[in-house]
Formats: structure tokens, sequence, C-alpha cells
């Protein structure tokens, strides 16, 4: 099975926003002394009964790309999907600052983190950081989280375990983040939609050679650009 496409892009229960549908006529005012919620990013109409949803959905999610992809985006006006799982693919800053350390391959020689910025570094020394904050997409409840703790183990032969090669072709729903952050899994998150690039901030561009990547990330925890 091909890895090599997840590391087009660029963290975790700290940033997550819950995405709360329940009764129309119910105020976010009475919601939130009601459920003790205090963020929420909508209210939704939901037929008769009060229908409570939380999804662990960060308020910013990041992609990492190269200049010559983000001059095409710019061109386009859009942020394009890959495939398999298709969609953007991106990282939550807690998440990656943390896990993404943490997951060890190659028999203990590098991690996961390591992995991404070879692949960053394959024509350039220079990365885009781009953030997405996630109230503007069309339905943040759609987007999809992968384990990469499960990508990278060779305990089970996912050919042999079809829930795990459904979770690595297609991904989780963003509802069972928890369930994999308690684990202290790395997490990936998978925008399902092209998202415009109107919609998205560019943090900066970076040098992998003169700038560390922890140090960059820490940087937009440190400057509350996590939400």
């Amino acid at each position: 099975m091909n890895t090599k496409g997840i590391f087009s892009f660029l963290k975790s229960a700290i940033s997550r926003k819950p995405a709360v549908n329940t009764l129309s006529g119910i105020t976010k005012t009475q919601l939130s002394k009601q459920t003790g919620i205090l963020n929420f990013k909508s209210i939704s109409e939901l037929k008769t009964d009060t229908i409570m949803v939380r999804t662990p959905v960060p308020e910013y999610l990041y992609h990492l790309t190269s200049p010559i992809n983000y001059d095409n985006m710019l061109k386009q006006g859009f942020i394009r999907t890959s495939q398999t799982p298709k969609g953007i693919y991106c990282i939550e800053v807690n998440n990656f600052l943390n896990e993404w350390t943490k997951l060890k391959i190659n028999n203990g020689s590098r991690t996961i983190q390591d992995e991404l910025i070879k692949y960053l570094q394959k024509n350039s020394d220079e990365i885009v950081v781009l953030q997405i904050p996630t109230a503007n997409l069309r339905n943040s409840s759609n987007i999809k989280i992968r384990s990469q703790n499960l990508l990278y183990q060779r305990e089970i032969d996912p050919r042999n375990n079809p829930t795990l090669m459904k979770h690595l072709l297609e991904g989780d729903n963003v509802s069972l983040a928890d369930s994999y952050i308690s684990k202290g899994d790395a997490i990936e998150y998978i925008i399902p939609d092209a998202v415009p690039v109107g919609e998205v901030k560019l943090v900066g561009k970076f040098n992998l050679r003169s700038n560390n990547i922890n140090e960059i990330f820490s940087d937009i925890l440190q400057n509350g650009k996590t939400g």
C-alpha cells in the first residue's frame, strides 16, 4: 500500500471547538448554560427534538505545501484535494508538536515528523504553512481523521483486517478523534472538499534548513493561532 501520498500535507484536545446542533429557538446563551459548552460553531434546526452532537473539530487546521503548489493554489483559487483518502491533509498544532515526535519508524531511526520533513524537502527546502479556520468550511462535521500509528504499524496486515483497511483508505469521522487522541495517536485530519484560498490564511514561508519545524509551530501556538 502506498503511503507516500499522505505527505502532501502538513493538533488535539486543547484547541478543539465542539460543533453543536440543537433545537430551533434555543439561544446560544441558553445552550451554553444548559450544557457548559462555552464555544461552539453553529446552531442548526433539527425536527422537534433537542439533539446535541459534539464534534471534536479543531478551530484551526494547518496545511503544509511547497511554494510551487501554493502558487498554483493562488492561480486556481482553491486548495485542491488529494486521493486515498480523498481530501486535504492537515495537522492540528498540539498533536503535531507532541504525538508526531513520539512515533518512531524505520526501526526507531526517525519519527513520522522527520518523514514529513524529508518529503517536504524533496524538491525544495522552503515550505508554505497555511492556516484553515474550520468555521469557514461548508461542513466541518465531515472532516475525517487517520491515525498515523495505525498507518505505520506492522503487526497487523490490513489486507486481513477490513476495519483497519477501511480506516487507512478512507479515514474515520472526526467525531471519533477523542478515542485516538486519548491513546496518544498522531492524527492526520482530512478535509474532504476543496477549500477556497480566500478562506485560508498564509502563516508564512519557511526554509527548513534554517527553521526548525517544531519552533515554527511552537511560535504559532504561543501566538494564539490555534484557537
